[in-house]
């Protein structure tokens, strides 16, 4: 039974630990070294630029790791242009496969909730890089707005979601994330209230390398036991 028990605790290793959701503040995570761990997912280096400071801003791990609910974080807080004018904000932040676990990140999922009164402009553009000033491995953009369409040409119009599709799966990627609101009266508006992040990873090669040998050596093992018992 020996061999039956190491091919056990081999799979138990590959078992994602347990999530437990939780916010953080932005101002806490723009810290040196500052990072918040959802599942299998690490993420830091957050950077945040715009009209307003971090405060009032969460980050909150969300997701459990199933196919429909993948690990992720939520920012939260109200970004708003109000009367005739633009606002832009920047988010950078690393997303990392934690030790121990042998995935790499393949897709990055995008969800935005918007309003505003007709004829404002909402765009949300993301660029995932294989390193902090690297190159850019995929783009999308998330909008509404009477001139979206020319904005996103590839895939118009405007929408609430988006997937980021890695051409190469990577184990870190570093997200660059600009959000711009704009009016055109003084009586407009445009909000973004709640921004979600989630990611989909595939296995590495050595992964499923190490899972099949475990499997061939699982088969072996019970034919051997079938032919002695024979």
């Amino acid at each position: 039974m020996k061999p039956i028990k190491l091919f056990a605790v081999a799979m138990a290793g590959l078992a994602l630990a347990a999530v437990s959701s939780h916010a953080v503040l932005l101002s806490d995570l723009l810290q040196p070294g500052a990072t918040l761990q959802q599942g299998d997912k690490i993420f830091g280096d957050f950077t945040w630029v715009g009209p307003t400071g971090p405060a009032g801003f969460t980050i909150t791990g969300i997701g459990d790791g199933t196919a429909n609910n993948l690990y992720g974080i939520e920012i939260g807080g109200g970004l708003s242009q109000v009367g005739t004018g633009t606002s832009d904000w920047q988010l950078g932040y690393s997303v990392t496969i934690a030790p121990g676990y042998n995935y790499s990140i393949s897709d990055i999922h995008q969800y935005a909730n918007f309003n505003g009164s007709p004829g404002s402009y909402i765009n949300i553009t993301e660029y995932a890089l294989n390193a902090p000033a690297g190159t850019v491995v995929a783009t999308s953009n998330l909008g509404e707005g009477v001139n979206y369409a020319y904005i996103d040409q590839t895939d118009p119009p405007g929408e609430l979601n988006d997937t980021l599709v890695l051409s190469t799966p990577l184990q870190q990627v570093w997200i660059r994330k600009d959000i711009s609101l704009q009016t055109f009266g003084p009586n407009e508006y445009a909000v973004v209230s709640i921004i979600d992040q989630r990611f989909s990873q595939v296995p590495e090669p050595t992964t499923t390398g190490c899972f099949l040998l475990g499997l061939g050596a699982l088969a072996c093992f019970r034919r051997f036991t079938q032919n002695r018992r024979s």
